[in-house]
């Protein structure tokens, strides 16, 4: 069986011969219509190291305010007006602060907040995949997807993403009083619903 040839960026003619008359001959060698022109099996050229974002945002008063990554890749660190956040590993999923938490555990009332994130997609054995010398695929730094500030009022849902901290995801609810008879009183820690 005769093998297909491929012919780019000659003639625009169409009829019998114009592959003939370009010069082109099937048996000459060259590449198969269905053969993909592949990149390389390993890319080394994608850059790694740290880079920072600072933004300033407004802090409405008495209002709920927390700051959602939804990719910051692969190490990153966080700070609300130079008070360390937190950290996030990983950069496929959402990373979530809650910039009031921070502000009042500081004692800072602030009318702005200046965040601060520094991210690190060095090679890592915790965040994986592996290091990049091996990779088939580019794992780029930085924040690649969105990244937005939510604003509620003192009375919220939180965001999901917070389920691990501790009174930080989910619905909590204290009923003064309500408990007095089976020995909870006043001051007692909030209880699940």
């Amino acid at each position: 069986m005769q093998q297909y040839g491929l012919l780019q960026g000659r003639g625009t003619e169409h009829g019998v011969g114009v592959l003939e008359r370009a010069g082109f001959r099937a048996d000459q060698g060259g590449f198969s219509s269905h053969t993909p022109r592949l990149e390389p099996y390993i890319v080394n050229d994608q850059w790694q190291g740290i880079c920072w974002y600072r933004k300033v945002v407004d802090i409405p008063r008495g209002k709920h305010v927390l700051v959602r990554f939804e990719g910051a890749m692969n190490v990153a660190d966080l700070w609300v007006n130079s008070h360390y956040a937190g950290r996030h590993m990983g950069g496929y999923l959402p990373y979530v602060c809650d910039i009031t938490r921070v502000m009042k555990e500081n004692g800072d009332f602030s009318p702005q907040a200046v965040l601060k994130i520094r991210l690190d997609n060095n090679d890592n054995p915790v965040t994986g995949p592996k290091p990049l010398k091996l990779l088939d695929f580019n794992m780029y730094g930085g924040l690649y997807r969105n990244a937005r500030l939510i604003i509620k009022s003192p009375l919220h849902i939180t965001d999901p993403i917070l389920e691990n901290t501790p009174a930080g995801g989910g619905c909590f609810s204290y009923l003064p009083g309500c408990f007095t008879g089976l020995g909870f009183g006043r001051g007692a820690d909030p209880y699940p619903v």
